[in-house]
């Protein structure tokens, strides 16, 4: 084993478990410029204990999701000042990524309650008072509405699913068919888009809160489902003599897309006065 008066040399496979890694990482991390080895006459490679020094920045760089070229560019060429903007990056990508799971944990954990209260019903209306909702259009019927400002938008906003989820907007015209006007698009509430950073434009509208008759639905049907829960919806707007005091909101939480029956899931929300 070739090794010189200060430093001490392994083969692969016992620097490898010393460090807690496999032969395939050092390997890899070599071929990035990220280690140095030597090659003996055999062909057999051994890495200097100093070595350890690096590879230890390398892991904890790897725990910033740092890519591997940006941590060579880093350890070998860059300054402290350098070191610590990238670090900041990632810092930020991270929070960013934290923000998003503990967003999309939180929405689990409202889906969990809903299946928990629906429990053996398909329909279930309730009075609430609801917070305003950012609306995205993106089509209506059954064509994509043409126009650049939900292009520049649309990625972000699909980024936040599911906290933004699809909806649609339906004017209320009683005794007239007011799905065939309806728009879709992608609704999130204020709130929700202020914590995460989702952005607007002039396209989107701002829909106010307020008292509103929420109609949950959990339904498996082989027809038009949409208009099966509206026409729910109009029996009991009718039934207590309400009209709507603005556009009825339609969120969708979940589709399931058997072959024979198609399974839905979801809530109208109708603002009323007062």
């Amino acid at each position: 084993m070739p090794e010189n008066q200060k430093t001490r040399h392994y083969r692969i496979g016992t620097y490898a478990q010393n460090m807690g890694v496999t032969p395939d990482l050092l390997k890899h991390y070599e071929k990035m410029g990220l280690l140095h080895a030597r090659t003996s006459e055999n062909g057999y490679r051994y890495y200097p204990f100093s070595e350890s020094v690096p590879l230890l920045e390398c892991f904890s760089l790897r725990n910033y999701e740092m890519p591997l070229q940006q941590m060579h560019d880093l350890l070998y060429q860059g300054t402290l000042q350098d070191l610590h903007e990238a670090l900041g990056e990632r810092a930020r990508a991270l929070r960013r990524r934290m923000l998003r799971d503990q967003t999309v944990l939180r929405e689990y954990q409202a889906f969990d309650r809903w299946m928990k209260r629906m429990e053996g019903r398909t329909l279930y209306m309730l009075m609430e008072e609801r917070e305003d909702v950012y609306f995205l259009p993106h089509s209506k019927g059954r064509d994509f509405l043409e126009d650049s400002r939900i292009r520049d938008l649309l990625p972000r906003w699909i980024e936040w699913m599911p906290a933004v989820k699809s909806c649609r907007i339906i004017t209320y015209r009683e005794n007239e068919d007011c799905l065939a006007d309806s728009y879709w698009g992608l609704a999130v509430p204020v709130s929700a888009a202020e914590e995460c950073g989702i952005p607007v434009n002039s396209i989107v509208e701002r829909l106010p809160g307020g008292r509103q008759l929420i109609c949950h639905y959990r339904l498996s049907l082989s027809g038009q489902v949409s208009s099966t829960v509206w026409l729910r919806v109009q029996e009991e707007l009718a039934k207590a003599s309400l009209r709507p005091s603005g556009p009825v909101r339609q969120t969708v939480l979940a589709s399931l897309f058997a072959p024979d029956s198609r399974t839905v899931c979801g809530h109208y929300a109708v603002p009323l006065e007062g």
